[in-house]
C-alpha cells in the first residue's frame, strides 16, 4: 500500500470544511498556510505507519480515516476512527499508530513545521490545539470504559449513538449515520468478533431500534433506547 506521508501532495486549493466542524479546522486553515497541499487517497491506503517520523498535521476533508494498532501476535486494535473537519497526526515526533483510509478520501495536509510555527505565533490557536488533543484524550479514556465494562449491545449502542451526535453537533440529522468502515473495522475498535457485531445489528433491526437504509447507512427508529443502551441503563442481548 502507499504510504501517503511518503508522497507528495498535489491539487492544493484550500476548501471550506462542513459547518460545525472542530473549532481548530477552520483556523487552521484559516491561515492559508502556503505550504498547505490535498490530495484524494483512495480507500485501503496507508496514510502513515506506527513509528514513523511525524512530517504532516491533516485535516480530513471527506471520507474517513481509520487509526490503529498491530500487537504482536498479530492482533489488530483500532483506537479511532478521524470523520471530515477532524485534525489527525498531532502529538510526538513519531506516529503512535497506523492510519489509513476507511474510502475515498480528501486530505489537507500542512508540514508539522509550519504547524509549529502558528502554534508559537497565535495564543488562540495554540490554545485551540491544546483543546483538540485533550479532546482526543478524553474520548480514549471514555473508549476505555465502553470496551472493558459494557456489554456487546451497549457498546454498538455507544458507538452509533456517538455518530449521531457527532452528526447533530455538525448540522447534519441525527437520526441516521453513515458507517464508511467495514464491520470488521467496527469490531475491531469495539473489542469484538466480527460475528458478534453483525448479529448485534440483526438484533437491533429486528427489535426495532435501526433500520439499514443501505448497507452502510444506518436509520435511528429508537434513538431514546440506543441512547438508554449505550449509557449502560438497560440491555438488549
Amino acid at each position: 500500500m502507499m504510504n501517503v506521508a511518503a508522497h507528495r501532495f498535489s491539487d492544493a486549493g484550500l476548501v471550506e470544511l462542513p459547518g460545525g466542524a472542530v473549532s481548530i479546522a477552520p483556523m487552521l486553515l484559516a491561515k492559508r498556510m502556503q505550504a498547505a497541499t490535498s490530495r484524494k487517497i483512495p480507500a485501503n491506503e496507508t496514510i502513515w505507519c506506527e513509528g514513523d517520523a511525524r512530517s504532516h498535521i491533516f485535516v480530513v476533508r471527506t471520507g474517513a480515516v481509520c487509526l490503529s494498532r498491530t500487537l504482536a501476535n498479530g492482533r489488530r486494535i483500532v483506537l479511532d476512527f478521524a470523520y471530515p473537519g477532524d485534525i489527525i497526526g498531532m502529538g510526538a515526533d513519531t506516529h503512535p499508530c497506523d492510519a489509513h483510509t476507511v474510502q475515498l478520501t480528501r486530505l489537507e495536509a500542512i508540514p508539522a513545521g509550519a504547524f509549529k510555527r502558528a502554534v508559537q505565533e497565535d495564543p488562540e490557536f495554540g490554545r485551540q490545539a491544546s483543546i483538540q488533543v485533550a479532546n482526543a484524550l478524553s474520548a480514549a479514556y471514555q473508549h476505555v470504559v465502553v470496551i472493558s465494562k459494557l456489554s456487546a449491545s451497549e457498546r454498538l449502542a455507544s458507538f452509533l449513538v456517538a455518530l449521531s451526535r457527532r452528526n447533530e453537533a455538525n448540522g447534519l440529522s441525527a437520526l441516521s449515520v453513515l458507517l464508511p468502515m467495514k464491520r470488521l473495522d467496527i469490531a475491531d475498535f469495539l473489542g469484538l468478533t466480527i460475528e458478534t457485531v453483525s448479529r448485534t445489528f440483526t438484533r437491533f433491526r429486528d427489535a426495532g431500534l435501526i433500520a439499514m437504509d443501505q448497507h452502510n447507512v444506518v436509520v435511528f427508529r429508537d434513538l431514546p433506547k440506543l441512547r438508554s443502551l449505550a449509557a449502560g441503563e438497560s440491555e438488549d442481548e
